[in-house]
């Protein structure tokens, strides 16, 4: 996976390891139970392209949007997006 920032390309090959996944999908829950309580009409996915701007993509761990779930990328503003830190990737991620 290839992330841009300011046209500025960062290459990941790792996929994410347990400890991170042990924390994505708790926390994409817990967003996911909130928006339901609330009944708000917001997606929540995880590791999919957002199109931040022509030069900018990036791929937040959990992402919130409005509206319909994309066919391919996020190219909107989404509500919420968050991104697992780890001691080996600290250095790379925004």
């Amino acid at each position: 996976m290839t992330e841009s920032f300011g046209g500025h390309f960062r290459r990941n090959d790792s996929a994410p390891v347990g400890v991170h996944q042990r924390c994505s999908l708790p926390l994409a829950r817990s967003l996911l139970e909130t928006i339901e309580a609330a009944n708000c009409q917001v997606e929540v996915l995880q590791e999919i392209d957002w199109i931040i701007c022509g030069d900018t993509v990036v791929r937040p761990d959990v992402i919130a949007m409005c509206g319909e779930i994309p066919e391919r990328q996020v190219t909107k503003t989404s509500a919420v997006a968050a991104e697992i830190l780890s001691l080996s990737t600290v250095d790379r991620d925004p």
